[in-house]
């Protein structure tokens, strides 16, 4: 298995493991504190770009997936709650969790691997990807 695939199926599993509410779980305890680590790298307009390019990706499978149209001020987190809002709790998690895996894959792809699952370990915790990457820690 290869270094992204291992992302990728880690990231299947914590999002295995959160509670099944209202379907936007996956964003309060995945995206923003992601959100909130991106930002701090590349900006909230970066971040913008980043979300929106995953957004159009998870949109060719998610047919109501669609960038909002939110003012400049206001979070992209703020429209992606509100889409999934408005579907079923297996709909939202299934897209949330599209997106999540389109927006880790673009990620790595813009700045590799290993400091993809740095930021990843950064946003949800050291233990939140076992293993995966430590070949990478010096």
């Amino acid at each position: 298995m290869d270094k992204t695939d291992a992302r990728r199926k880690k990231i299947l599993d914590i999002v295995a493991a959160l509670p099944d509410t209202d379907g936007t779980s996956i964003v309060e305890n995945l995206f923003e504190p992601l959100r909130i680590e991106l930002t701090s790298l590349i900006s909230e307009e970066g971040f913008r770009s980043v979300f929106e390019r995953s957004i159009f990706l998870t949109a060719r499978n998610v047919p109501w997936f669609v960038a909002g149209q939110s003012s400049p001020d206001a979070s992209p987190l703020h429209d992606l709650r509100t889409m999934l809002a408005q579907q079923s709790r297996s709909e939202a998690r299934e897209a949330s969790t599209a997106l999540l895996l389109n927006l880790s894959d673009l990620v790595a792809s813009l700045i590799g691997e290993p400091l993809t699952i740095d930021i990843l370990r950064s946003a949800w915790g050291k233990d939140a990807l076992g293993s995966l990457g430590e070949e990478f820690q010096a």
